[in-house]
């Protein structure tokens, strides 16, 4: 994973939730799962945390695992490593427009 800063320039109003999400990515030609926690989210992203190995400009498919199952087509725009821990968190701008409200997200 490289460690990336956020860029500024890429603000939005953002709704802080606790979700869990399934992350289905592809590495070296594998499909890979993960459960990871959606930390927030806004209209043209989301921000995630887990332990996985995602590179900017990756592409995946989020499916939360509350609420209705279907997925959203993301890709990767920024990456850090949580000091001290081996999980990281990560950056992801939705590739088409998606109303967040038929995720069902609480906040």
């Amino acid at each position: 994973m490289r460690n990336e800063t956020y860029s500024p320039g890429r603000v939005y109003e953002r709704v802080n939730v606790s979700v869990p999400v399934t992350v289905i990515a592809e590495n070296g030609g594998a499909r890979t799962s993960q459960v990871m926690s959606m930390l927030d989210v806004s209209e043209h992203g989301v921000r995630i945390r887990g332990h996985a190995l995602l590179a900017v400009g990756q592409i995946a498919e989020l499916i939360p695992n509350e609420g209705p199952r279907y997925g959203v087509r993301a890709r990767v725009v920024w990456g850090k490593v949580i000091p001290g821990s081996e999980d990281g968190d990560y950056g992801l701008e939705f590739l088409a427009n998606h109303p967040i409200s038929s995720w069902e997200i609480s906040s």
